[in-house]
């Protein structure tokens, strides 16, 4: 998979990415000298480092952590990263969660995260019916101290609403706080 930069609609190739990134899923420009991703479920707790050529450095371990559905990674002023193990396909899971991982760990082999559990407000069922399946986290952004969800719609009949809740970026168990719906196309995220 070729990692690619964009501006002014030009896009540049920068490199290929090792085998070992084959599933990449997040990732963020950190500290303007590191690219750091990681891969999605049942993959290995871990987050990769390469540097401003996207050329491969180095492997992070993630402790006391599974690789459930690691979806997105963002990060926040402070040079804090949060992953979210927030994939949820089928709309049954009960394990949110986001790992914090704490500025300062560029040179370390292994961290040890905080962890920021959540259900959201509305879901009652494990999984919804069909017409409510708005539970899958597919992507996350961090501001102004807290960490923003944005949903992947999987209803059917499908509708194209992104559900938006958002919970604090520091260690707890939280039920996220619903914010709002932004309203995508009406074609389905498959066509």
């Amino acid at each position: 998979m070729p990692l690619t930069v964009s501006g002014q609609n030009k896009v540049k190739k920068l490199c290929g990415l090792p085998k070992k990134m084959y599933e990449t899923s997040g990732v963020i420009w950190y500290h303007n000298t590191h690219i750091i991703t990681h891969n999605d479920s049942g993959n290995k707790s871990e987050f990769f480092l390469l540097n401003e050529k996207g050329e491969y450095e180095r492997t992070i371990n993630v402790k006391d952590t599974k690789n459930d559905d690691w979806e997105d990674i963002a990060q926040d002023n402070k040079g804090n990263i949060y992953i979210g193990d927030v994939g949820n396909n089928l709309n049954k899971r009960k394990d949110l969660v986001i790992y914090k991982v704490k500025d300062g760990f560029i040179d370390e082999d292994d961290v040890k995260p905080d962890k920021i559990k959540f259900e959201y407000p509305d879901q009652k069922d494990f999984p919804p019916k069909k017409e409510d399946l708005n539970f899958d986290c597919e992507s996350i952004i961090w501001m102004d101290g807290y960490i923003y969800l944005f949903t992947k719609c999987r209803t059917s009949p499908y509708t194209g609403k992104t559900r938006v809740y958002r919970v604090p970026d520091e260690e707890g168990d939280y039920e996220a706080s619903f914010v709002g719906v932004i309203q995508l196309c009406k074609t389905g995220w498959r066509s």
